[in-house]
């Protein structure tokens, strides 16, 4: 008897919890139709109405301020904007876009070795540039195979076999400069920047024409924190060089962390122009664009990115684009899709919650968003789960 007096407690509580959500959502649609038949007093005669019972909804106070600037009561919309942000900071999620944007996790291709970050990870070892050097510019053929299959492993990150088939390779004049250059990039792997950059140091004195290991110079200087020599390298490289997209895409990165997205964007765009098919360029630059608040540019480089394949990475940015918009179920449907792939994608997870909260599914997307710091710890984010999930 006591088993079902409980089961018949938890169910009101639930049935009350629902009827609440329910309420609360039901407000919010008849006042976005109202205002959508352009009968705007209505619109606030209702949320009014919702308000009088549920004084700590920032969302009616926000939907509630679109209405009053309609009808001109700006100092009516003010108010409630206020209340609203004093309600919850974080609120103006709800009707802007550039809020949404700002807030979201969003993804970059970056040269990452540490294993630990949630940014797409890309190579800087490209095959087709080395391979290009091999045999073109130093008419390699005794070693070709081995020295092909070292680049190869490196390019996987596969370390161990890289090192094997460096050691089987015999040291010449005309091959050393390539050697060093391997070796400088195992280093960078292993982040030990300054063995690293002597390694390409020795690389580039052995043969100063090799535009390669200025630009992975370039990278290591940067994680040291040595902009201006990274800078310097790179422009060297592409005076080398202007052909080769990579180098653009390490400029434009540099001057990201410069705080420079003039430049920037310019060098995206050089590294999209030298190859079309350059999804990572396109993706930076997207995003970029994105915090920006260009939000047309960003959408016309997502739509080729995204047409090009049903890759896992797609159905992230897809949900990114979704978000921004206000197009929340269809957001929450791709990130699903990524998450099926990437689990524990903590950014993916923290997408889909803020995306369930957004369209009304409160408890689901506050699960997620805790799950998300569960996984990795974020200040921002437990701001955003105290703000939207107060009795979490």
């Amino acid at each position: 008897m006591k088993q079902r007096i409980n089961l018949i407690i938890t169910f009101l509580a639930i049935f009350v919890v629902c009827d609440n959500m329910m309420a609360q959502q039901s407000a919010i649609n008849e006042a976005d139709l109202h205002i959508r038949q352009g009968d705007y007093q209505l619109a606030v005669d209702r949320l009014t109405e919702h308000i009088d019972i549920r004084p700590a909804d920032a969302h009616a106070y926000l939907k509630r301020a679109v209405a009053y600037e309609i009808l001109g009561q700006r100092e009516d919309k003010e108010r409630d904007l206020q209340y609203a942000n004093y309600l919850n900071p974080f609120a103006y999620m709800y009707i802007s876009s550039e809020t949404r944007s700002d807030v979201y996790a969003k993804k970059k291709y970056s040269y990452n070795f540490d294993g630990g970050s949630e940014n797409y990870t890309k190579s800087p070892v490209i095959n087709e540039y080395y391979k290009v050097y091999l045999e073109d510019r130093l008419h390699i053929h005794d070693q070709d195979s081995l020295l092909e299959q070292a680049i190869y492993y490196l390019s996987k990150s596969d370390l161990t076999n890289t090192e094997k088939t460096l050691a089987s390779i015999k040291e010449t004049d005309n091959i050393s400069g390539i050697l060093y250059d391997l070796k400088g990039i195992i280093e960078l792997k292993n982040n030990r920047l300054p063995a690293a950059i002597d390694y390409f140091t020795q690389s580039i004195a052995k043969m100063p024409n090799f535009p390669l290991a200025y630009h992975n110079r370039a990278i290591a200087y940067k994680l040291q924190g040595d902009y201006d020599k990274s800078k310097s390298d790179l422009e060297k490289a592409i005076s080398l060089n202007e052909d080769i997209s990579v180098f653009y895409f390490t400029l434009a990165k540099l001057s990201e962390r410069l705080d420079n997205p003039s430049e920037a964007i310019y060098n995206y765009k050089e590294a999209i122009n030298i190859n079309p098919d350059y999804r990572e360029a396109r993706i930076n630059y997207s995003v970029l664009q994105k915090t920006l608040g260009n939000y047309d540019e960003a959408m016309s480089q997502m739509n080729v990115i995204t047409n090009s394949g049903d890759s896992p990475n797609n159905h992230f940015i897809n949900g990114g684009i979704h978000l921004t918009y206000g197009e929340y179920e269809n957001a929450i449907e791709e990130f699903n899709k990524y998450l099926i792939k990437n689990t524990n994608d903590s950014d993916a997870i923290f997408n889909r919650g803020l995306s369930k909260i957004l369209s009304g599914y409160k408890k689901e997307g506050c699960d997620d968003i805790y799950r998300s710091i569960e996984i990795k710890s974020n200040e921002k984010r437990t701001e955003i789960l105290d703000s939207f999930c107060p009795n979490y």
